[in-house]
This record gives C-alpha cells, sequence and structure tokens, in this order.
C-alpha cells in the first residue's frame, strides 16, 4: 500500500493577477515530488487566476466574496482541519498575519511565510507596513523572492530564498512566423520598434516613464511604438497621459492576456520601470523569451541581471536615461541580440519553475525532518 501523501495548503489573499499569483500557479504546474499534495485556498474570491488552477486539478477554495467578511478566519479553521493539512504556506501580508498570528486558532502545524516584495516599502500601504512590522516572527520557515527582501526582515526565522522561475519552454525566442503573425493582429509593421512592457498598472510600475519616453524619442525613432500588456487600476490615468502627449497613435493597450508570450513575441525591447521589486516575474519571462531588456536599479536588481550583459540599466525614475538605454539598442541590434541571448541562458541556467519547485521541496523536506527526495535522472 502506498503511503498518504503530506497536504500542503497555500493560502493567499486573492486570486487575482499578481505576481504572486502567478508565482503560485507556475509552482503547482512544475511541481512533481510525489511525497506532498498541494491546495490553494483564497480569503477571498474568485479571481482571474481561480479557473486556471482549477483546470489544473487544483479547485481553489474561496473562502469569502469579500476581503472584510469577518469569518474569514472562521473558514480557514474549517478548511485546514477537514483536509488534514501538515503544512500551512501563505503568500501576501494578510494571509502571512492570520497563519502566524492565529495559528493555534486555526490549527497550523507548521507555517511558511513567503514574501514577495520589499518589507515596508511600499508608499501609501500604512495599514499593511503596520501588519507587517507584527509578522514573520511566528513562522516555521520565511521564504523570499531574492535576498534583498529577506535582509530587510528583521526576525530570526530560518530564511531562504526562493527565485520566482518561469516555464521555459512557453517563454522562449518566438520563430519568425509567430512575431510576424502576432505583430500583425496589433497593426505593428515589420519596421516599426515595438518596446513593450507587461504587468499590472499601478505607481510603483511607474509605466508613465514608459509614455513620457516615448514621447521624447518620437521625432528621433519614427517607427517607435509602445506596447502595453496587463490592466490596474493606473491604466486610464496612462490613457490619459498617452493623449495629452499627442502620442496616442504610438501606444497599445493590450489589457490583461493570459498568454502573454505571444504579446512578447512582438517586442524589439521590454521595458522594466519599476521603482520597487521583490524579484518580478515579468522580467524574467522577457528573459527567457531573448529580449533585449532595459531595466530600473530596483533594489535587488543585481541579483537577475549583469548591466551590459544580459540587459541595459537605468536610474530609477529617469525618463532621459531610460530614453538613452532605448535608444542604444534601437541603434546597436547585434548589443540587443547578445543581451537576449544571455538574459535567456541566465533563465535556463538560474530561474526555472522546475529549480523553484525543487526549492520549495527541499524547505518542506527541512521543515519536516524528511530524508531528501532520490535525484531523478536527467
Amino acid at each position: 500500500m502506498s503511503k498518504e501523501r503530506i497536504r500542503v495548503l497555500h493560502v493567499v489573499d486573492s486570486l487575482d493577477l499578481g505576481g504572486a499569483q502567478t508565482f503560485l500557479l507556475g509552482l503547482f504546474r512544475a511541481f512533481n515530488d510525489e511525497r506532498f499534495e498541494l491546495s490553494v485556498a483564497a480569503l477571498h474570491g474568485p479571481g482571474v487566476f481561480s479557473q486556471r488552477f482549477a483546470d489544473r486539478g487544483a479547485e481553489p477554495i474561496h473562502l469569502a466574496r469579500s476581503k472584510f467578511n469577518p469569518a474569514i478566519p472562521f473558514r480557514l479553521r474549517g478548511a485546514i482541519r477537514a483536509g488534514r493539512y501538515e503544512i500551512i504556506h501563505a503568500h501576501l501580508v494578510p494571509s502571512c498575519f492570520l497563519c502566524e498570528r492565529l495559528r493555534g486558532f486555526l490549527g497550523v502545524r507548521r507555517c511558511v511565510s513567503h514574501l514577495h516584495m520589499l518589507y515596508r516599502k511600499q508608499q501609501g500601504h500604512e495599514y499593511q507596513n503596520f501588519l507587517e512590522r507584527l509578522i514573520y516572527k511566528k513562522s516555521d520557515f520565511l521564504l523570499g523572492c531574492s535576498q534583498a527582501v529577506l535582509a530587510g526582515v528583521p526576525t530570526s526565522v530560518p530564511s531562504r530564498v526562493v527565485y520566482n522561475g518561469v516555464d521555459e519552454g512557453r517563454f522562449r525566442p518566438p520563430t519568425p512566423e509567430i512575431r510576424a503573425s502576432v505583430r500583425r493582429e496589433l497593426g505593428f509593421s515589420p519596421t516599426d520598434f515595438v518596446v513593450g512592457a507587461t504587468g499590472r498598472m499601478d505607481r510603483r510600475k511607474s509605466q508613465a516613464l514608459l509614455c513620457r519616453m516615448a514621447a521624447s524619442l518620437a521625432g528621433e525613432i519614427p517607427s517607435l511604438q509602445l506596447l502595453l500588456v496587463g490592466s490596474g487600476p493606473l491604466e486610464k490615468e496612462l490613457r490619459r497621459l498617452a493623449a495629452e502627449l499627442r502620442i496616442e497613435d504610438r501606444v497599445v493597450f493590450a489589457g490583461y492576456q493570459s498568454q502573454v508570450e505571444r504579446f512578447l513575441a512582438a517586442m524589439d525591447v521590454f521595458a522594466l520601470t519599476s521603482e520597487a521589486e521583490g524579484h518580478p516575474l515579468s522580467l524574467i519571462e522577457a528573459m527567457a523569451s531573448g529580449l533585449g531588456c532595459v531595466v530600473s536599479d530596483f533594489e535587488g536588481c543585481e541579483e537577475i541581471i549583469r548591466p551590459g550583459v544580459d540587459a541595459l540599466q537605468f536610474p530609477r525614475g529617469d525618463v532621459q536615461a531610460l530614453a538613452e538605454r532605448v535608444r542604444k539598442f534601437h541603434g546597436e541590434e547585434q548589443l540587443r541580440g547578445r543581451c537576449g541571448q544571455a538574459a535567456r541562458q541566465k533563465v535556463l541556467e538560474k530561474f526555472s519553475e522546475k529549480a523553484t519547485a525543487r526549492s520549495v521541496a527541499e524547505v518542506y523536506e527541512e521543515l519536516l525532518g524528511m530524508k531528501p527526495a532520490p535525484k531523478s535522472g536527467g
């Protein structure tokens, strides 16, 4: 008779679009350790990712329709008891707060807290920052998406970096046929120079810099086009800004796309303009796709890129520096190609979903005092 698998419940605030949710979906996709059975519970929902988990055979538990429902802790306790989970793996601040501070009430046997953003660095999120000062101290293991993220957390809890990973088979340099097809669909000509970005549209991502960069280079590079893939609270403001700068005919707002790899195929350059990041999946996806990337100098970026080798870097918030890097990639196609190839190789070596899944399994092993799983061939 086969031994029953150890049950692990991942708890996340919601299954809406976000980096933590994208990480979690990739983990479920790549995780193949037969000793563990993974499930997911969202404090509220459903969200845009809910069906994608269900399609993978991991029907999510939605504890409430609204994040303000006071029954959430009681329903989480019921889900933990019913599922007989050995490990609770919490993601994002409210979920970590609940699972740590109420672990006795909830019946949490072993608790893993997972950081996806820099600790206490988010402007305008005072309530969340207050909660963070109370947590990351009562878990059994603390995971962070980068060393920079873990370095800012004052706790004695054992910790480890687990880098975000991507499916290198899904995100890869496109064939000329796919690239040409997607560009036609989006209305780009074969000679257009397309600079793009993907991800949630909010102030931390600073996509307004891209619009201002495009306006500053419009006369110098007539073929320059912007492709913005994603949605969020800043989308209307970005559309207004494009109109004010008179570049609305140069900007394609593609909205949220589940097959983001198709839109990366249309780009010549990928730009990440964020003020702050943990370990941005959007950048890793672009690197895996072989794109020349222009990246802001957010804290921890040195764990991902080597400026001049696999990407070009610019000071956060500096529109003219961003424009200069884009201009350089436009004028030096060979440099763009070399950076894209080096970026792809970096992902294969360090940032694959399979590597992430192995790292998480090793954390569970250590937490339970288990022997490491035997190494599989290949």
